[in-house]
């Protein structure tokens, strides 16, 4: 089985799961301080040229401000790695993380957020004429999140992302590509 077709079957199996789902009310909005684990997976794909990749970004950050509102939002700052397999064009990988910043609105069924990060890899793309094995990348994302116990949440977003040798040689075409991603989220 292609592995676009095994991509599409898992979106499309988390998407009637997250319909399909009783609601639960989430209790209280995490406090200041609060752990936030999170491991999402997706489907990459570029946006000016045909690569394509399946991508692991498992995350640890802790909640850094919590609003005092009657629609609460937090904002989680932590640590994120990134690991993908470029199938398409040429077999390839990338492994390497960075810091990102999650502002999340925090309601009772779905909790939309928006994020930034930056990031450093190691890749072993030759396809793509990067000129380097070092690579910086910077993304933003936005999706949601829905509860589905107090702790426990499942994630669905969208997230665009350029890496680049950042200017460190003549040669620096970058590579912008586009990520649709699922996942869950653990706070405690």
């Amino acid at each position: 089985m292609p592995m676009r077709v095994l991509v599409r079957r898992l979106v499309a199996a988390f998407l009637l799961l997250a319909a399909g789902a009783t609601p639960v009310r989430a209790a209280d909005p995490p406090a200041f301080g609060d752990w936030d684990l999170g491991l999402q997976a997706g489907y990459l794909f570029g946006v000016t040229n045909n690569s394509q990749a399946v991508t692991f970004l498992p995350r640890i950050g802790r909640m850094v401000w919590v609003s005092e509102s009657g629609t609460p939002g937090v904002v989680s700052f932590g640590v994120e790695g990134i690991f993908t397999h470029f199938y398409e064009t040429n077999s390839a990988m990338e492994l390497g993380g960075g810091p990102y910043l999650r502002w999340r609105w925090v309601r009772p069924w779905v909790q939309p957020y928006a994020e930034v990060g930056v990031g450093m890899l190691y890749n072993d793309l030759k396809t793509f004429s990067l000129s380097s094995r070092v690579l910086f990348s910077v993304n933003g994302a936005v999706g949601a999140q829905i509860p589905v116990t107090d702790r426990v949440g499942v994630t669905a977003g969208y997230r665009f992302r350029h890496i680049s040798n950042a200017g460190q040689d003549e040669v620096n075409p970058g590579l912008n590509t586009n990520i649709f991603c699922a996942g869950v989220t653990f706070t405690y």
